[in-house]
C-alpha cells in the first residue's frame, strides 16, 4: 500500500537523476540541466550519466525519486530495468524534449516504466493530446517547462558587451528534419533568406546551418560578442507522429526522390498533416542571445510568452513583407543597443529565467507528489559513496555538487583530459588556431581532418597546386575560408581512394559503389556515384577547365546512388577512416556534398580546380594507388 507524505518539514530526500550524457561535453545544454538542477535543488541529487549501462540489479529502492533527463530513447533501456523502475517505491518524473516522433511509442514505454509525473516543453493545455491517462495507467499530472534556462555561464554580466562587433548578422542551426512541418522549416528559410538579404543590402553576415560549422564554448561565446545581431527564429513542430504515419512515409519518399527540398516532400507528403499538433516555444538561443548584448532579429512568433517585438527584438513577418522595415531597423545602431539592452535587463539581470526557477519547480513537485512506503525510513545515501561507485561501475569523472561540476582526476578521465587541453592547445595555435576557430566544430576533429587533407594535397601534384594557389593570393585567403579548401581536397582523396578501390565500399540494398561520373550544366558540375565501373567519364582538363571559364559553376558530389538517408537523419552521412580516428561527413539539406573552397578557387583559377577534380577521376597507376592509401593511412 502507498500514501502520500508531507515532505515539505522532512530532510532532503535522495533523488537519482538518469541522464545518457555519458562523460561528453558535446551538448552543453544538457550538461547546464544536470549541473544547475545538482547546484540549485534543496533535495539530495545524484547523476547516474550511463542510463544505458545501468545495470538489472541497480538499487532503485535506494532513492525516493527518479528523474529522467530527456536526451534518452526509451526503447534503449532494457527492459527489465525498465520493469524494475516500474516495481521502485520511487516517484518517478520524466523530462521530455523533443515531442514530435512515435508520440504512442513514447506513453507505451513511459507506462512500461511506471511513470507518475511528465515534464513537457509542449504547451500545458495540449498535453492530454500526447499524453492521455489511459494509456499512461500510472501518470499523475504533467507540467510545462522552458527548454532551457539562463545557466550560470550566461548569467555573468561581463559577457554583456555592445563594442567591437564587426559582423552585423550572425546564426547557427542546423538542417531540420522534413517531418518537423512549417514551423521546423523556419529554421533553413531564415538562413537562406539572410543569406541573400545581408549581402543585396550590404551587410557582413557569418550564417550557417551546416552541422560541422557549429560553435561551443568559449567559441560560441565570442561568436556572439562578435555578432550586433542574431536571427532567430521559434523551437517546435507543427505537425505530430503518433505511430510512424507522417516519418515513414517521408522516408520512403526520400528515398525514392533524393535531393527533393523541403516544398515539394511537404506538398508530397506533409500537407495533410500539416497543423495537426502545434507546439511553439521559446529557443535557448534566446538567453544567449541576451547575455551577450546581440540584438535579437527573429521571426514573429509567441516566444513563450516571454520576449516581446519592437522591445526585445526586431520581428521578421514570415512572408517577409516587412524585410524593409527590418533592414532599416538591422542597420540603426543605436536602436538595436536599445533592444539588446532591454532584453538583458528582463532576462538575464532580473534573474526571472535561470536554472533556479527549474530546480524550484522540480522541488515544488516532489514536495507535491513524493509517495513513500509504509516502511521504516532508511538512512540518507552518502554521496561520495555513490560517486565512487559511478567512477568505478561506469567511469564516471565528473562529480555534481552545490559548486557545480568538477572533473575528479583519476586514470579514467586521462582520455577528457588530454581532449580538452588538446582542444585548448590547437585553437591558440599561430594562424591554425584562427583558422579552426572560424571553422567551429570539434578542434580535435578538425586538426585531423585537416592534416589528412595536408597529407594528401602535398601528396598529390594538381591538389598541392590548389593549396599553393591560396597561400600566395591574399585575395583567396581573405575571400575562401582554409578549412572549406581543406575539406574539399579530403573529399577528393576518398573520390579517389573509392575509384580506385581503397577503404571502405559503401553499399546499396543493390550494388556497392565502385565508380565515378561527373555531368556539367550552365551552373553545376555534379560528381556522382555509380554503383558499377565507371570506365573514361568523357571529360579531360582542358574540356572541365573551358566550362568552368564561362560562368560560376556550384561542385557538388552526388552520392545518393550507392548511400541512402537513415530514417532519423536530416542530410546524408559517411565515415572514413583517418587513421586510428574515423572522420564523418554530412551533406548539404539538398543531399548534395556542396565543396565550397573548390566552387569559389574555380573562379579564380580553373584550370586548376579542373586538374584536381580530374585528378580525382581518373584511374590511378599502381604506384600512386598505394602511395594514396599511404597518405590516408587505410
Amino acid at each position: 500500500m502507498i500514501k502520500k507524505a508531507n515532505v515539505s518539514t522532512t530532510n532532503p530526500l535522495d533523488v537519482i537523476l538518469l541522464s545518457s550524457g555519458l562523460n561528453g561535453d558535446y551538448v552543453p545544454t544538457l550538461i547546464d540541466h544536470v549541473t544547475e538542477i545538482v547546484r540549485f535543488s534543496k533535495n539530495n541529487i545524484y547523476c547516474h550519466n550511463f542510463v544505458y549501462d545501468i545495470g538489472i540489479d541497480f538499487d532503485f529502492d535506494s532513492f525516493d525519486v527518479i528523474v529522467i533527463t530527456h536526451n534518452f530513447w526509451f526503447k534503449n533501456l532494457h527492459k527489465d530495468v525498465r520493469e524494475k523502475i516500474k516495481k521502485s517505491r520511487a516517484l518517478k518524473i520524466q523530462f521530455l524534449q523533443d515531442e514530435f516522433l512515435y508520440i504512442d511509442h513514447v506513453n507505451k514505454y513511459m507506462n512500461e516504466m511506471g511513470i507518475n509525473i511528465i515534464c513537457s516543453v509542449t504547451p500545458k493545455e495540449t498535453h492530454e493530446r500526447y499524453y492521455k491517462s489511459d494509456k499512461i495507467e500510472s501518470l499523475i499530472n504533467t507540467y510545462e517547462v522552458f527548454t532551457g534556462y539562463v545557466s550560470s555561464t550566461f548569467s555573468n554580466p561581463s559577457l554583456f558587451n555592445l563594442t567591437d562587433r564587426p559582423i552585423d548578422i550572425g546564426y547557427r542551426s542546423r538542417v531540420p528534419y522534413p517531418f518537423l512541418g512549417k514551423l521546423g522549416y523556419e529554421k533553413q528559410k531564415i538562413c537562406e533568406n539572410f543569406k541573400r538579404i545581408s549581402k543585396e543590402n550590404g551587410l557582413v553576415s557569418n550564417i550557417s546551418i551546416h552541422e560541422e560549422d557549429r560553435l561551443y564554448g568559449k567559441n560560441w561565446i565570442k561568436f556572439l560578442q562578435s555578432c550586433r545581431t542574431q536571427l532567430g527564429t521559434a523551437s517546435g513542430w507543427s505537425i505530430v507522429d503518433f505511430n510512424g504515419e507522417v516519418v515513414e512515409p517521408v522516408h520512403r519518399f526520400r528515398l525514392e526522390n533524393p535531393h527533393s527540398d523541403f516544398e515539394t516532400i511537404w506538398n508530397a507528403v506533409l500537407l495533410e498533416h500539416e497543423g495537426n499538433l502545434v507546439a511553439e516555444m521559446l529557443s535557448p538561443r534566446i538567453w544567449e542571445y541576451a547575455s551577450t548584448g546581440s540584438t535579437m532579429v527573429m521571426h514573429e512568433g509567441k516566444y513563450s510568452g516571454v520576449v516581446y517585438p519592437w522591445v526585445h527584438y526586431i520581428p521578421i513577418k514570415k512572408d517577409y513583407s516587412n524585410i524593409n522595415d527590418v533592414v532599416s531597423a538591422l542597420k540603426d545602431r543605436k536602436f538595436c543597443e536599445k533592444l539588446s539592452l532591454n532584453a538583458h535587463r528582463d532576462l538575464i539581470l532580473s534573474g526571472r529565467y535561470d536554472y533556479r526557477l527549474l530546480a524550484k519547480t522540480l522541488d515544488s513537485i516532489i514536495e507535491e507528489h513524493c509517495f513513500v512506503s509504509q516502511v521504516p525510513i532508511r538512512k540518507s545515501l552518502v554521496k561520495e559513496n555513490f560517486d565512487n561507485y559511478m567512477s568505478k561501475s561506469h567511469g564516471q569523472i565528473y562529480r555534481y555538487g552545490k559548486n557545480g561540476r568538477k572533473l575528479k582526476f583519476e586514470f579514467g578521465a586521462i582520455p577528457y583530459v588530454y581532449r580538452h587541453l588538446s582542444d585548448a592547445i590547437l585553437r591558440n595555435l599561430p594562424w591554425i588556431g584562427s583558422a579552426i576557430r572560424q571553422a567551429g566544430g570539434s578542434p580535435t576533429d578538425r586538426m585531423t581532418k585537416g592534416l589528412a587533407s595536408l597529407r594528401v594535397g602535398m601528396g598529390q601534384p594538381a591538389w598541392r597546386e590548389l593549396i599553393k594557389l591560396w597561400l600566395l593570393s591574399r585575395d583567396n585567403r581573405r575571400s575562401i575560408p582554409v578549412a572549406w579548401l581543406l575539406r574539399d581536397i579530403l573529399l577528393l582523396a576518398i573520390m579517389a581512394a573509392q575509384r580506385n578501390g581503397l577503404g571502405p565500399i559503401l553499399k546499396s540494398p543493390d550494388s556497392p559503389t565502385k565508380g565515378l561520373g561527373m555531368r556539367v550544366s550552365s551552373s553545376q558540375v555534379i560528381i556522382y556515384d555509380m554503383p558499377i565501373d565507371s570506365g573514361e567519364i568523357g571529360w579531360t582538363d582542358s574540356l572541365l577547365s573551358d566550362e568552368l571559364q564561362k560562368s560560376q559553376h556550384f561542385i557538388l558530389w552526388d552520392r545518393t546512388q550507392c548511400l541512402k538517408i537513415r530514417k532519423f537523419d536530416a542530410t546524408l552521412i559517411f565515415s572514413w577512416p583517418l587513421g586510428r580516428k574515423t572522420g564523418l561527413f554530412r551533406s548539404e539539406a539538398d543531399e548534395y556534398y556542396h565543396m565550397r573552397g573548390l566552387t569559389l578557387m574555380a573562379s579564380s583559377h580553373p584550370s586548376a580546380v579542373a586538374k584536381a577534380i580530374m585528378a580525382a577521376l581518373k584511374p590511378m597507376p599502381s604506384n600512386r594507388i598505394a602511395r594514396l592509401a599511404k597518405l590516408l593511412r587505410i
